[in-house]
């Protein structure tokens, strides 16, 4: 299977295996028992966007606040968009991955 397929695909998210999952498109669902069923179901998380369009979701009661474009790179390996490599007032640059390879800076 290749990157560019439109299939949503979902792995569990560490340290939250059985109860969080994200996607290869950046959506994050949550697995627990709700009002009137017996089994587990998946439901969408609501995903929020800081002005500067940072995307971060809360895992858990005491999970705290989690980026997105982290939760992708730690999951599914993508690279991370520019603005996390970029100065603290450079960070406005829209969410764009990074498509060659990540290698370290010889800095």
């Amino acid at each position: 299977m290749t990157e560019e397929t439109n299939e949503e695909l979902w792995k569990p998210i560490p340290g939250f295996e059985g109860a969080y999952e994200i996607s290869n498109h950046g959506n994050v669902r949550s697995w627990k028992k709700w009002r009137g069923s017996t089994l587990p179901l998946p439901r969408l998380m609501k995903v929020q966007t800081s002005t500067n369009g940072r995307r971060s979701v809360q895992l858990g009661l005491h999970g705290g606040t989690h980026s997105i474009e982290m939760l992708l790179h730690e999951v599914w390996e993508k690279p991370l968009p520019e603005y996390f490599h970029a100065n603290r007032e450079d960070r406005q640059i829209p969410l764009v991955w990074r498509r060659d390879e990540m290698q370290e800076d010889p800095e």
